[in-house]
């Protein structure tokens, strides 16, 4: 069994008392087997373990957009008197996963506030756009193939992220699979807006 199922075992109600407050919005959450290589998502680098609790499709109008509980395992430090000290965390975090009906490179979409931080571990080219001065204020842009990135950042794309709220949201888009989160506990009331937006763009790029 795996390590987080044994250590994290209140992981289970943890995430059914999440499904309870998202179901007020998503009424109904079916469990999907699809593989996701969080792994892969310069997000996810920081952790060092990496497990899909379980994934659930958000069914409504859109076809391919997914809610995942993932279990997360990172080191903290701190330092002490004499030496830094670190630590073993634990967290169960949910993401919001669209999938694509084609491909788009290799992207991210963040607020401007952790650009340096993105900017660090992605070492991709940055887009502005200039036709958009809101949407570039608002956010920034990293890609790894310029065009694949404009053919899926459209104007209408742009018009569905730029009243986003949450300061703390990102986007990353590898090939056909893109995941939004935002780094907060499963069951935080953020996620609702993230959902709304994965399935928003669901039916604006599988049209």
């Amino acid at each position: 069994m795996h390590e987080f199922i044994d250590r994290m075992g209140d992981d289970q109600q943890r995430m059914n008392d999440a499904i309870e407050i998202i179901q007020g919005e998503f009424p109904t959450l079916t469990p999907a087997n699809i593989e996701i290589g969080f792994n892969h998502f310069a997000y996810m680098v920081g952790f060092s373990s990496i497990h899909v609790l379980q994934t659930f499709r958000v069914e409504g109008r859109q076809q391919n957009t997914f809610l995942s509980f993932v279990q997360m395992k990172y080191m903290r430090y701190a330092r002490g008197k004499s030496a830094i000290q670190f630590s073993t965390e634990r967290d169960l975090q949910s993401y919001v996963i669209v999938k694509l009906s084609s491909a788009f490179g290799h992207f991210i979409i963040k607020k401007e506030s952790l650009a340096n931080k993105i900017m660090e571990l992605f070492q991709p080219l940055e887009l502005d756009f200039a036709e958009d001065a809101e949407f570039s204020r608002k956010f920034y842009v990293l890609s790894k193939d310029k065009q694949k990135t404009i053919s899926f950042i459209t104007p209408k794309f742009m018009e569905l992220l730029k009243p986003l709220n949450d300061s703390d949201a990102f986007f990353e888009l590898i090939n056909d699979t893109l995941i939004i989160g935002n780094g907060m506990p499963a069951g935080h009331h953020s996620i609702i807006e993230l959902i709304k937006l994965g399935c928003e763009i669901d039916r604006l790029m599988n049209r």
